[in-house]
């Protein structure tokens, strides 16, 4: 995958457009479109940096654009233990068998994208509402670290987390951004420090620059004006379809 030929980059500069601008629009899913796709066609270790390069580069100006709202120490609580578990992640992505990885690239996929499409729809008795324990924030945070640095998808459970104690959605922009920032930067300067960021995730990554700021300008103009439910829930059934699709995929590949 050193060299992509046309076509291929074609539907790379495609689905980085499409992913930005989802992922703009309802504040979350880029990195997991990305790998939904691309772990077909690119191998596990530049899958990763990719996702995390264009998906920083997103969070980035996202994280700009909510730069006013106040997420309080939420944000603190998240960072913290996903450091702390972000080295754990990286050894399994440094160690673990290629067609396994893409094993595990998948079934996070899949309970991710089970677990939002259950939770998606909001309380209808906001006075129910669980209370925001720390202890929800630090572990699922955690577990965002360690998924970030293991396949690249840092943000299923910490939309988890904003789904269980119901955010609002401008608090939930905020964090979402301002973390996934925050996770891309550490686990993008550690693989570099281990030797895992290659020169062709740099150079794509700077190609596809243009098409991520293009993809968010396209995403806000989305975002006032389609259902965001029905937007999450149609996204979320067809990464649940493609995530098998991926699994059964990986016995094909090993001869099973």
């Amino acid at each position: 995958m050193d060299d992509l030929h046309g076509l291929q980059f074609a539907l790379l500069i495609g689905l980085v457009f499409v992913a930005s601008s989802v992922s703009t629009t309802i504040g979350f899913g880029m990195n997991i479109m990305l790998v939904s796709f691309l772990q077909f066609i690119v191998p596990p270790v530049q899958l990763v940096g990719l996702a995390i390069v264009v998906g920083t580069l997103n969070a980035g100006l996202r994280a700009v654009e909510t730069r006013r709202t106040r997420t309080g120490a939420i944000s603190w609580r998240l960072f913290l233990p996903a450091t702390a578990a972000l080295p754990a992640g990286l050894a399994v992505l440094c160690l673990a068998d290629k067609i396994l990885l893409r094993r595990l690239f998948s079934l996070v996929i899949l309970a991710s994208s089970i677990l939002l499409l259950t939770g998606i729809q909001r309380p209808k008795n906001l006075q129910q509402r669980p209370r925001r324990t720390y202890g929800t924030q630090m572990v699922l945070g955690a577990a965002a670290g360690f998924f970030g640095s293991a396949s690249g998808m840092p943000g299923p459970p910490v939309v988890l987390c904003s789904l269980i104690q119901h955010w609002e959605k401008e608090l939930a922009h905020a964090v979402f951004a301002r973390f996934f920032v925050f996770i891309g930067l550490l686990t993008g300067i550690a693989m570099f420090v281990t030797g895992q960021f290659e020169t062709w995730t740099i150079v794509i990554g700077a190609c596809l620059t243009p098409v991520v700021g293009v993809g968010f300008l396209t995403g806000i103009w989305l975002r006032s004006r389609i259902s965001q439910l029905q937007f999450r829930r149609y996204t979320m059934i067809c990464l649940i379809l493609l995530a098998i699709a991926a699994f059964v995929n990986t016995f094909l590949m090993n001869g099973n």
